[in-house]
């Protein structure tokens, strides 16, 4: 039988309290928030964490934040650093610049309080990197990435994950370490081989798969400038990408198929822009919807193409 994970059980009692206070029962409250009354009672008993999607909804719905848990309590920092970095990551993929910004911040009250040379310690990290890298100080954002990728625990599928994820972001922003335009050519070419020699080791994690063909992707076409090497992650990227429903980046893939359809010279290429920026622009996602415009006028309506 599972056992109470004792960090679970802090937040657990804190949505059940809240539940009761509101008046629901554990029936009409799960029913609100599409769960079962036995997935509610494992998680107001600390067995199990509430999903990303579900924390948003118990949140919703009981008027609290999982962000007040975190400020006003000092207990057990590693469940708060474990639930921030889940909506971290979350916020990440929808490219929800303000809302990691936020949990940036609130990670930064909870360092002192987290055991070094931990899993959490390494989450952490990954999140204060971050905080360097939006403010374009990506020298130290790399460094503390360095840092957390050193960190030996002991082995487990999170951890290995976790390192999956933290060895990406350092290939990537690899190149952005340099000025001189050869040596960024050749930090790009390095870090593009080096991702693409760990595509199969992701076979089993085909959101992680993904997000690594983005990187290989972006890399050659905002360093190299290159739409050829690119096709073939391309491919793989959209077909993964749509099999996990996976829409911000699967409409982001289209866009670039765009783009490669463009310079390769085929005629429907703006459908593929039109669908994409049409998504991006109905779903709020300016920062996306904007840049991509500028680099659509930069690239195609400077070469005098004329849309049908």
């Amino acid at each position: 039988m599972k056992t109470q994970d004792p960090m679970a059980v802090e937040l657990g009692n804190v949505i059940s309290a809240t539940r009761k206070k509101r008046g629901y029962s554990q029936e009409e409250f799960a029913y609100l928030i599409g769960i079962s009354v036995r997935a509610l009672s494992k998680i107001e008993n600390g067995y199990n964490y509430p999903s990303l999607i579900t924390a948003s909804l118990i949140s919703e719905f009981l008027d609290f934040s999982i962000d007040s848990i975190i400020k006003s309590s000092t207990n057990n920092p590693e469940l708060h650093i474990n639930v921030l970095f889940s909506q971290f990551l979350y916020y990440m993929d929808n490219i929800d610049y303000e809302s990691y910004v936020k949990i940036c911040k609130t990670a930064n009250l909870l360092s002192s309080n987290i055991r070094k040379n931990t899993i959490y310690y390494k989450k952490y990290l990954f999140i204060k990197s971050w905080d360097y890298i939006i403010k374009n100080d990506i020298k130290s954002g790399y460094n503390l990435l360095n840092e957390a990728y050193k960190i030996n625990i002991v082995k487990s599928e999170e951890n290995q994950i976790l390192d999956y994820r933290i060895f990406l972001i350092i290939q990537t922003i690899y190149p952005d370490l340099f000025k001189n335009e050869d040596e960024i050519i050749k930090a790009s070419l390095l870090s593009i081989d080096i991702l693409s020699n760990m595509l199969e080791n992701l076979d089993s994690y085909p959101d992680l798969k993904m997000k690594y063909l983005y990187s290989i992707l972006m890399i050659s076409i905002e360093n190299l400038e290159d739409y050829n090497i690119s096709v073939k992650y391309l491919v793989q990227l959209i077909k993964i990408s749509s099999l996990r429903n996976h829409l911000v980046t699967y409409y982001q893939s289209v866009f670039y198929r765009g783009l490669v359809n463009y310079f390769k010279g085929a005629k429907d290429f703006y459908t593929d822009l039109d669908n994409s920026l049409m998504y991006f622009f109905v779903s709020g996602n300016n920062d996306f919807f904007k840049h991509n415009i500028i680099l659509i006028k930069n690239k195609i309506i400077n070469n005098q193409c004329t849309f049908i």
